[in-house]
């Protein structure tokens, strides 16, 4: 496998972060976007692992996230190959994402309105008591 030097690097970066598993699944990532692993290129996890340093279980684990995430594709001998997305292909996926992102932050706004909503209302409720008896209500709310 030709870069065998730099995948290594990048691991070692990765691999300082955490898991190894998420460290093989982020190098292989950004070696497909710096071309260090062109598109059609056939990955071992026996000779990756050998590269890393590691078991080929992370390995393993990391090759099947990275064909889910459609960045891998098995071939007829299942064998793990690169694969990249075409500009059309890229922009879907870029559409896409975007549409997830809008749909996840209108989820969030709404449970955050909400939140504060109700976290306002119950603030309110305790100024209305704290202004209709101010020291009843202290000497019955001790967390005041």
């Amino acid at each position: 496998m030709d870069n065998a030097d730099k995948l290594k690097e990048l691991f070692v970066e990765f691999a300082k972060q955490g898991n190894l598993t998420d460290a093989v699944f982020n190098t292989i990532v950004e070696s497909i976007h710096q071309s260090i692993l062109p598109s059609g290129m056939h990955l071992s996890s026996i000779e990756l692992a050998d590269i890393f340093g590691i078991s080929r279980t992370p390995v393993q684990i990391a090759l099947s996230k990275l064909e889910y995430a459609g960045l891998l594709r098995l071939d007829r001998r299942n064998s793990f190959i690169t694969y990249t997305l075409d500009l059309r292909e890229r922009i879907d996926y870029n559409d896409c994402m975007v549409g997830l992102y809008d749909i996840a932050a209108r989820i969030a706004q709404k449970r955050i309105d909400s939140y504060y909503k109700n976290l306002l209302g119950s603030m309110l409720d305790s100024l209305d008591k704290l202004l209709d008896a101010p020291y009843r209500y202290l000497e019955e709310d001790t967390n005041f």
